[in-house]
């Protein structure tokens, strides 16, 4: 023959070297292109706009690392740890985390604790929202989020 071969022929032919260096460099290329993405969105430098029963609760920077407690009716209190302050004895509070650029709720005294499985939020228009304590926590200014914040 020349050169020329069944299917079956084509696919069982051996791998080469060069084959294995093809697909090295392809995922090194591809991990090299996530990697600068996921850099280049990390920390971002955006603003939290927290609102509580649908008013103006606080505004925080997510450069401002550390962990804070929102309560409806007294102004928000940076803690030293995440744990739920002594002098909590309802269970109306959400404790929220800034590090690395990005915010989340890690404690919520709501009884579902849907607020606190929700994703890192870090990208313009992305929110974490309790209903229970209603409580929304939103980027509002920063690094605009490659999804459609409808669909986001």
């Amino acid at each position: 023959m020349d050169g020329e071969g069944t299917p079956l022929e084509l696919v069982c032919m051996k791998t080469g070297k060069n084959d294995y260096i093809l697909i090295g460099v392809i995922l090194l290329a591809a991990l090299l292109i996530y990697g600068g993405y996921r850099l280049a969105n990390m920390g971002s430098g955006g603003t939290l706009l927290i609102t509580v029963n649908g008013k103006e609760y606080s505004r925080l920077s997510l450069a401002e690392e550390g962990v804070f407690l929102i309560r409806e009716g007294e102004a928000i209190r940076k803690l030293s740890s995440a744990e739920v302050p002594a002098d909590i004895n309802d269970k109306k509070y959400n404790i929220l985390t800034i590090k690395g650029g990005s915010a989340s709720v890690v404690d919520a005294g709501c009884p579902d604790l849907l607020c606190v499985h929700q994703k890192d939020i870090s990208l313009k228009g992305e929110q974490i929202v309790c209903l229970p304590n209603k409580v929304v926590v939103s980027v509002v200014d920063g690094e605009e989020s490659p999804v459609d914040t409808v669909t986001n």
